[in-house]
């Protein structure tokens, strides 16, 4: 049986939603990467869904825990300590997601008497997320939150903060037996776009797109010998930001740098002196940039760049 495996999903429970309909049962598991929970609107239906698909579906259905869950059972334990940490990572988000059906006096607490509220209340939810797994290995396959220590040949002498919070695992060559099928790292951070990364050697793939951060939530179909066979992802802005990208990147690939530096002018109407004021430059170190008669240096470049990002709608920055 293959694997469907999704990550960071981040209460975005309509994209979530929309990303099974990809699934069939019948053909493969379910591996959640962790983090359901924090910053999106639908944490608390996103765990939800989650409890019920297990249900139905029992060990077809897999979850590992990622650092979000972790932080939301620390602040759960601890709230005088952990309440800043957790609501400045999202957790605010959250608790307003599991008290949206709560009385008023209790949606007014603090944040502490919110959590000893939640802990009483929420008991089975708190268990599903603290009896979730580090890590699973499904054939040649080995799916974490974050990734592991890959300075070991073995993985399991990573401890469990790492399978939970590690970073930049992969710029480590991957000398494990496993392919390893990570989140927690938004792919844009690895390769500049929002769609799933593989690696050269094909021994790690990155699928967090960053849906809750205006990417797009991700999709991996893949066997049980490491081979991709789909890929999948529901858009939550990620196609506004290629076209953007693309349109910047026609913009200064096809056009001279003083073709550039004179259509930047003319769009926000500067006057020669005005322009060669925004540059830090006198009036003749301008003329001759726009004749073409001296080249930029890289210091040039930037202030260019920010001039053309000045020229753009507050839709297109976005």
């Amino acid at each position: 049986m293959n694997i469907f495996a999704i990550s960071d999903i981040q209460g975005m429970y309509k994209e979530f939603e929309q990303l099974l309909e990809f699934w069939n049962p019948e053909e493969s598991k379910l591996v959640l990467l962790g983090d359901l929970i924090d910053r999106g609107p639908q944490s608390f239906e996103v765990v939800q869904k989650v409890m019920s698909l297990k249900e139905a579906y029992g060990d077809q259905i897999i979850f590992c825990k990622g650092n979000h869950e972790e932080l939301l059972l620390e602040y759960i334990r601890f709230p005088q300590i952990n309440r800043s940490i957790y609501f400045q990572s999202g957790g605010r988000e959250t608790i307003k997601s599991f008290l949206q059906d709560a009385p008023k006096e209790v949606k007014e607490l603090n944040p502490i008497e919110q959590a000893l509220y939640v802990k009483e209340q929420f008991t089975k939810e708190l268990a599903f997320l603290e009896n979730s797994k580090p890590y699973v290995i499904i054939g040649d396959v080995l799916f974490t939150h974050a990734g592991f220590e890959s300075y070991y040949a073995d993985f399991s002498e990573s401890n469990e903060d790492d399978f939970l919070w590690i970073r930049d695992h992969y710029l480590q060559l991957n000398t494990t037996s496993y392919v390893n099928v990570f989140g927690h790292t938004p792919t844009r951070q690895i390769h500049k776009a929002d769609d799933i990364w593989v690696s050269e050697d094909g021994k790690y793939i990155g699928i967090d797109g960053g849906c809750v951060f205006g990417g797009q939530l991700n999709a991996l179909l893949i066997t049980q010998e490491g081979v991709i066979v789909d890929q999948y992802c529901v858009d939550n802005g990620a196609a506004k930001r290629k076209e953007k990208m693309a349109a910047q990147e026609y913009y200064f690939l096809n056009q001279t740098f003083e073709g550039i530096l004179l259509n930047i002018q003319q769009k926000l109407n500067l006057s020669n002196v005005e322009m060669a004021h925004r540059l830090e430059v006198d009036e003749g170190h301008l003329e001759y940039l726009l004749n073409g008669k001296l080249i930029a240096d890289r210091v040039m470049y930037q202030q260019v760049y920010d001039l053309f990002v000045d020229t753009l709608s507050k839709d297109q920055k976005s």
